[in-house]
């Protein structure tokens, strides 16, 4: 293996997870396809005119350790998603805002829950959970944000409407790539512990389910 030929497996989900469920939404919609090249590297500016647009790309932002709450080494891990649209004179670039736009609409709930009803992945079938073979535990909610923009070189009359998109998923750390993380809950009920722990601060294990209430005490005897 040469220093050019790592991948990153956690990257090539996401960015294949919101291509197909941009395009399972959209493409019907606007009559041809919203997404033709999908990437998972950061795409320098003057790379863009050689690929192939629609693109999609993701790519690891950053990762912070998350491991003293739980019993397990875990990461928090932000990633950022990149959408170009094809080159286009500026006068017609504010056209492509609602197309943006969608493009976000439609991709946002898939990387949520790790998944989207027509989406196989690897050794999976249409509508399983994505994130299981590599190591995501779940999305943390809320950090999305999206920003909608031109990019283009100083004095270009051209140039592309880009939508830039940052969000963290919770990943666990030391397991071997591809295997299945088999004791977690259905991705709806790790949210909704990880929402119940963000408000209280009570929650120390994403397993943890609130205690059964107290008994009630006997009434007090009498002389």
């Amino acid at each position: 293996m040469s220093l050019d030929d790592g991948t990153d497996a956690l990257a090539a989900t996401v960015a294949t997870l919101a291509a197909h469920a941009a395009r399972a939404e959209l493409d019907d919609v606007l009559g041809e396809t919203c997404v033709v090249g999908v990437y998972a590297r950061p795409l320098a500016f003057d790379s863009l005119s050689a690929l192939r647009l629609p693109a999609i790309t993701a790519y690891r932002l950053r990762d912070r350790d998350d491991s003293d709450r739980w019993e397990r080494p875990r990461e928090l891990t932000t990633m950022r998603l990149e959408y170009y649209a094809p080159l286009a004179p500026m006068d017609r670039l504010d056209t492509r805002w609602p197309l943006l736009r969608s493009v976000w609409r439609a991709v946002q709930p898939a990387i949520k829950r790790g998944m989207h009803p027509s989406y196989a992945p690897a050794l999976g079938v249409a509508g399983d959970n994505a994130y299981k073979t590599v190591e995501v535990e779940g999305y943390v909610y809320p950090t999305a944000s999206a920003r909608y923009m031109h990019a283009k070189e100083t004095g270009s009359t051209e140039g592309y409407a880009a939508l830039i998109a940052e969000f963290d998923l919770r990943c666990a750390t030391g397991l071997s790539g591809g295997v299945p993380v088999e004791d977690l809950e259905p991705f709806d009920h790790v949210l909704m512990q990880y929402q119940w722990h963000r408000d209280s601060g009570e929650v120390d294990n994403i397993d943890w389910a609130p205690p059964p209430p107290p008994a009630p005490s006997a009434p007090p005897s009498t002389p």
